[in-house]
């Protein structure tokens, strides 16, 4: 008789994880009845236990690293680029450029509809007078000159 080697409660072999991943998500609607079903059904060639088996290990793998990135901190860089770049200057210079072209739209959210206005009538003293008015009081327009 084969010996175990885990400590795991009888009828059970190997640990169990709580994993959900893309992958697994298609064996799992399949597997209504348990794997057991799944090696009678679907499963039943070498090559789809195997997918099976590669879409577990991509979802172990996922939930380990994913435990391991909370766990380890990574240091951030005492510069002014805030970068591990080689040249610093070039991301000081990329963070100046980014903050310049975006400081407009910060502006334009700011404003109230009583600044947007007080510009608008600023920019357009005689007030707003629509394109094809402006084309029918122009000299020398076909509209015009039919009057």
């Amino acid at each position: 008789m084969r010996r175990k080697s885990n400590n795991c409660p009888e009828g059970q072999f190997g640990p169990l994880y709580n994993v959900t991943g893309q992958g697994l998500d298609f064996y799992r609607k399949k597997a209504k009845g348990g794997l057991a079903s799944m090696s009678t059904g679907f499963l039943s060639s070498k090559a789809d236990r195997q997918a099976y088996g590669a879409a577990v290990e991509a979802a172990v793998r996922e939930m380990q690293a994913k435990a391991l990135r909370s766990l380890v901190f990574e240091q951030s860089p005492s510069c002014a680029s805030g970068s591990w770049d080689e040249y610093p200057s070039e991301a000081v210079r990329r963070q100046q450029l980014t903050a310049l072209l975006s400081y407009p739209a910060k502006v334009r959210k700011a404003r109230t509809a009583q600044e947007w206005e007080s510009l608008y009538v600023a920019a357009m003293p005689q007030g707003f007078v629509p394109s094809w008015e402006r084309e029918a009081t122009a000299p020398g327009s076909s509209i015009a000159s039919n009057d």
